[in-house]
């Protein structure tokens, strides 16, 4: 798949990618991660006809205040954050503030902000890339970062989920509800099976 659409958008990416080198972003939110969202939020884009000019960019974009803000400021303060990145790039000041706002909407942290389609894509796009096969894998590293047993990993993720059941069933785009519901069944199928086979081994006394 071709996904960059203007030269610009490729220096962007370089930018963003030699920032995301020098700074301290978390496993689960390295550069792979920008790569994954852009994929999805041009398939995205395109079943919703989004503005791909002003999407590509947002994708690239949308978590670069993650290292300096952490992750429960990092959708508003990345609305800011990103300009400087835009600015060098040779975007206008009409598209900087477009992307700047749907960065801004594009987290599960806070959904109840006003909504636009854009920011409705990048928010399915990011999801995403927590569910299906490379979830699988995005759980698994999230737990063990913070320390629990490999033995444990299913029991909890499948807790997770279930708490969490109302947030995760969240899209906001046709094609992303469609995406995200055959997703999320793949990903709970595998943790419930790892979870069982994992259970087989534990010594109880």
């Amino acid at each position: 798949m071709k996904l960059f659409t203007e030269k610009r958008q490729e220096r962007l990416f370089k930018l963003v990618k030699d920032y995301y080198k020098k700074n301290k972003f978390d496993p689960i939110h390295q550069i792979d991660h920008i790569e994954r969202v852009l994929f999805w939020t041009i398939i995205i884009s395109k079943e919703e006809k989004a503005n791909l000019s002003i999407m590509i960019p947002a994708a690239i974009v949308h978590d670069i205040a993650l290292a300096k803000c952490g992750d429960e400021l990092h959708a508003r303060k990345g609305e800011i954050f990103c300009k400087s990145f835009l600015r060098r790039t040779d975007y206008n000041p009409g598209e900087i503030e477009k992307v700047g706002k749907i960065v801004r909407l594009h987290s599960t942290d806070d959904i109840n902000r006003e909504r636009t389609l854009e920011g409705n894509v990048l928010f399915d796009a990011d999801k995403m890339d927590a569910i299906g096969s490379v979830g699988v894998f995005r759980h698994a590293l999230d737990r063990i970062n913070k320390g629990i047993r490999f033995t444990e990993i299913g029991n909890v993720t499948l807790k997770w989920f279930k708490k969490n059941e109302k947030d995760n069933s969240i899209f906001f785009t046709r094609s992303g509800k469609k995406l995200g519901k055959e997703r999320t069944a793949y990903i709970k199928k595998t943790f419930v099976k790892l979870n069982k086979e994992l259970n087989k081994y534990t010594i109880r006394f």
